[in-house]
């Protein structure tokens, strides 16, 4: 029986003189601090270059977007951009932070434009409708309301090529926020759907909302030059519209006029002359 081993490496380590050895460590650590020193250099330099120089420095603000309620020199002065300002060092969101302080503003955008340009792009809101709300210490209020839903800017009085909406009170919607919101995005969506129909001569002048009693519109008719009272309830949708439709329809062909439409029933109408 034989028993194997492992054969021994013929291979003689070489064994350096510990001077030399003590010398090539110094090099390398000498090469290991000349690129720590040769990288701190490289990142002053590309610092300096981009955050100090005055080729990144601001020197024009250019403003986009569509303006119809707000000038660009308003938008301008209340960015707080500072020209001379290096363009790495700017903070683009405290920017667009301070330009939607403008009521009129609904989004905005902010970028760089290299080497030494910023460029500020806005969107206005656009109104869609006025909301009347009984104010706190007496008499009414008015909001605007955007195309979004959103009540955006507080006016002196209603606006008369835009829808009225009713029925609510400032002290509830402070007190009662949450259930509010709900109800003005109701109303909103009834909104929206009331101007996907077609009414010809009839236009939509006022929306009445009752927490119980729920949507009352008040349609003028420009050839009689009187309203509609058209009683919606709580369960509006696109069929009872869609029979009001055929019923202004209905009033024009046949020549008369109703003054009171009650749709509350689904699939049926109440009408007075």
């Amino acid at each position: 029986m034989k028993l194997l081993f492992w054969k021994k490496s013929n291979r003689k380590v070489l064994k350096r003189p510990r001077l030399y050895r003590m010398r090539r460590s110094l090099i390398d650590w000498g090469l290991l601090f000349t690129k720590i020193i040769a990288t701190i250099a490289t990142s002053w330099g590309l610092y300096h270059f981009f955050m100090i120089s005055d080729y990144f420095r601001i020197n024009h603000v250019s403003i986009q977007g569509e303006l119809e309620h707000v000038d660009s020199e308003m938008i301008r002065k209340i960015s707080q951009v500072q020209e001379g300002q290096n363009i790495f060092s700017t903070n683009l969101f405290g920017i667009a932070q301070n330009v939607k302080k403008i009521s009129w503003i609904n989004r905005v955008q902010v970028r760089r434009q290299l080497p030494s340009g910023l460029v500020i792009r806005v969107d206005e809101h656009q109104p869609f409708a006025v909301l009347e709300a009984a104010a706190v210490e007496g008499g009414k209020k008015y909001f605007l309301m955007s195309r979004e839903g959103v009540l955006f800017k507080h006016i002196d009085s209603k606006i008369d090529d835009l829808p009225l909406i009713t029925g609510f009170s400032e002290e509830r919607m402070r007190k009662y926020p949450g259930y509010y919101r709900g109800a003005l995005k109701s109303v909103y969506d009834f909104l929206k759907t009331v101007n996907k129909m077609s009414y010809g001569d009839f236009s939509l002048r006022q929306l009445s909302y009752d927490e119980t009693m729920g949507f009352t519109a008040f349609l003028w008719f420009e050839e009689a030059g009187a309203f509609v009272k058209v009683y919606f309830g709580n369960d509006s949708d696109e069929k009872s519209l869609s029979l009001l439709n055929r019923m202004f329809a209905t009033m024009k062909a046949e020549g008369v006029f109703y003054t009171k439409v009650d749709l509350h029933v689904k699939g049926k109408a109440f009408v007075r002359l």
